[in-house]
């Protein structure tokens, strides 16, 4: 949601966050506020997204992100899987916001 101000409000449904909206270029710079918990495992993600928007809707945007382990539950499982947190990731993606 534009507010009007220079800034954005995205809510992506896991997360609500706030970006910075200077012409049709748009900066959040807390992508992931609260880090992430499920069943009992903690994982903190520090990251970011950035992106442009080609259309009043329509847009596409980066998001990196660091994840890491609050618990020894949660690097268990992803040891299971085969990553070794800290872990990076960076996601290209096309984006529609509704009215």
């Amino acid at each position: 949601m534009n507010n009007g101000d220079g800034t954005l409000k995205i809510d992506d449904g896991d997360w609500v966050f706030d970006c910075t909206l200077e012409g049709s270029d748009f900066d959040c710079p807390d992508r992931f506020p609260g880090g992430y918990s499920t069943s009992g495992t903690e994982i903190a993600v520090d990251g970011t997204a950035s992106g442009t928007f080609s259309t009043g809707e329509d847009a596409t945007a980066t998001q990196q992100g660091t994840a890491d382990c609050e618990d020894a539950l949660c690097t268990a499982a992803l040891g299971l899987m085969g990553v070794t947190p800290p872990c990076d990731v960076e996601v290209q993606s096309t984006l529609e916001f509704g009215t």
